[in-house]
Parts: structure tokens; sequence; C-alpha cells
């Protein structure tokens, strides 16, 4: 593993991916007592209190919310609460402590390497004006039929 740069070992999708529907176990691995992962209000694992947290678990993603501390958001938000490692630059170990959960290998092992794209993403495509000498449009479609709503040109 590199230590300057854990995260391009692993692919932050995949491992997203893998962890759908696996929430309650891998918190579970992480320390969180199991009578916190339910759908019942109760206490928050982190700040106490006696009405105050729920896990939901919506579309799988591990997610839950305190209405009193930060402890809100998908699985690994509440991961990276619960073993201190909130801080963004240290998401890079906390996604290969959940790879190492749920058993996913780095792209190291298994010879993936991630593509690094030098191509510059291009935000917006500028349309071209339409010429002077440009024909009018036509007034029905070939295979559409006539339009409900015509467009026009307008000349700046």
């Amino acid at each position: 593993m590199d230590a300057q740069n854990p995260l391009q070992h692993f692919d932050a999708n995949l491992i997203r991916q893998s962890a759908q529907n696996r929430w309650q176990d891998i918190l579970s691995s992480l320390g969180m007592d199991g009578t916190f992962l339910s759908n019942h209000h109760g206490p928050c694992p982190f700040c106490g209190g006696n009405d105050r947290w729920r896990w939901d678990n919506q579309n799988g993603n591990g997610s839950g919310f305190c209405n009193q501390c930060d402890a809100t958001g998908d699985g690994f938000h509440l991961a990276a609460k619960l073993i201190g490692r909130d801080d963004k630059q240290e998401f890079p170990s906390l996604l290969e402590k959940v790879a190492e959960i749920i058993g996913v290998p780095s792209t190291e092992s298994t010879g993936f390497k991630k593509k690094n794209s030098n191509k510059k993403k291009v935000a917006w495509t500028p349309i071209i004006p339409v010429p002077d000498d440009a024909p009018p449009p036509l007034s029905k479609h070939f295979r559409f039929g006539t339009p409900s709503a015509s467009w026009t040109y307008r000349k700046d």
C-alpha cells in the first residue's frame, strides 16, 4: 500500500456498490452495537440522549441520523465518525477499512489500474449561430409528423 496515496489502489465506486445493503454488518464490524442498527428511535451511539437517533438505511446505503449531533449521513459518513476518521483527507484509509471488511480486493492485487485521463473535459459546447443563408426549418418531420410548436431563429 502506497502511504502517500492509498486511494489510488481502491476503486471507490466498486466499494460503494459492494457495500450496498451490507452496512449493518460493516458498522457492526467497526464496533457499533446492533441495537443502534434498527429503524426505531433511540439513543444516539455518538452523543447519547433518549430518542434522537434512527438508522433508516435508505436504499441500502447505511444512512442514519441524529436530531442533535452531526451523526447524519450515509454508511461511509457514519463509519468515519465511528472510527474517528471523519476528515476528508482520511477517506482513503476509511475506504481501505470498508473494503477489507466486505472483501473487495485492491486494484493493485487484481491488476486493474484506473486510467489517468489527461483530456480536458469540456463544460459546454458552443452553439454555432444559424447562417443568414440557411434554409427555413422543416414544417414536418419525416417520422414524427407536424410539431406541436415551432422553433424560430432570431438575429442578435
